[in-house]
């Protein structure tokens, strides 16, 4: 299974989901800043693995080798899709609060 780097970083990143729904119970907004600086977080270490190894865009790259041994196989550097996936459930949960309301 040449894809399975992708599921194990996806399963590292998954023994958190506790943490975000406890954070969330306790506090929302501490939960959405928390959100934001995990995005943020990411978006900081991608760009330092960038610049470090000066990857650039393209399947064909000399780079490609450090893009996977350094970027794309680390669950550190998936912190925003997991950032995102946060701020999306926090929104479908006060959409769900809005529809109970509006009944």
């Amino acid at each position: 299974m040449p894809w399975s780097w992708a599921i194990a970083a996806d399963f590292q990143l998954y023994i958190f989901l506790p943490f975000y729904v406890i954070l969330y119970k306790k506090s929302r907004t501490a939960c959405i800043y928390f959100a934001w600086f995990l995005l943020l977080a990411g978006t900081v270490i991608i760009c330092c693995i960038v610049s470090t190894f000066n990857l650039t865009a393209g399947a064909y790259t000399l780079e490609n080798w450090y893009m996977y041994a350094q970027y794309l196989n680390k669950p550190y550097c998936k912190l925003q899709v997991h950032a995102i996936g946060i701020l999306f459930c926090i929104m479908y949960l006060d959409l769900l609060k809005f529809r109970k309301i509006a009944h």
